[in-house]
C-alpha cells in the first residue's frame, strides 16, 4: 500500500512538472529551405533542356524585391521525371535586354536535398525586366543546358 501511494505521488509530481508542448500552429515560422523542400512542382511547369535530357524549373520561395538578396531554387529531373541529385550546375544570369548586366549571386549552386533541388544562394536582381538564367547541367557525364527566362518586369524599381 505504501509503495502504491509512493508511485501515485511520484506520478502526480512528474505530471505537474511536465511543460506544455507548443502546438504545431505556435511553432516558429518555416524557413526558406523547409518551404523549398515542401514545394511540389507540376510536370507542366518544367522547361526541357536543349538535348531533352533534363527538365528544369527555377523558383523563389519568398516575395522578390529588386536590389535585395533572395534564395532561388532550381529543380532538375530527368526526362522521365526522376530527380537529378548531386549534379554539377553552372549558372550564368544576365539581363535579357543588356547581357552586360550580370546576375549577382553567391556561387556555387549546390544541392539542397535528394529531391533534385538546388539552391542559388542570395541572388540579387537589379532591374524590373526579363532575366536569362543560362543553366548548364553535368550529371555523371550527361551534359545539357537550358536558358530560362525569368520575367520580373512587374516588380517596382524601388531599392
Amino acid at each position: 500500500m505504501t509503495r502504491l501511494l509512493l508511485i501515485i505521488g511520484y506520478l502526480s509530481l512528474y505530471t505537474i512538472s511536465l511543460k506544455a508542448q507548443p502546438s504545431i500552429s505556435e511553432q516558429a515560422p518555416k524557413t526558406e529551405l523547409t518551404l523549398a523542400h515542401e514545394k511540389q512542382i507540376p510536370a507542366a511547369a518544367f522547361t526541357a533542356t536543349d538535348k531533352q535530357l533534363f527538365r528544369v524549373k527555377v523558383f523563389p520561395i519568398k516575395e522578390i524585391r529588386l536590389h535585395k538578396r533572395h534564395h532561388w531554387f532550381i529543380k532538375i529531373e530527368t526526362a522521365d521525371g526522376l530527380a537529378v541529385n548531386y549534379a554539377n550546375i553552372e549558372l550564368e544570369g544576365y539581363l535579357k535586354r543588356d547581357p552586360s548586366v550580370q546576375l549577382s549571386y553567391y556561387a556555387p549552386v549546390f544541392p539542397l536535398c535528394s529531391e533534385g533541388k538546388y539552391i542559388i544562394g542570395r541572388a540579387k536582381f537589379t532591374a524590373a525586366a526579363e532575366w536569362v538564367l543560362h543553366v548548364k547541367i553535368d550529371n555523371k557525364g550527361a551534359i545539357d543546358m537550358v536558358d530560362l527566362v525569368v520575367d520580373l518586369s512587374k516588380l517596382s524599381e524601388q531599392p
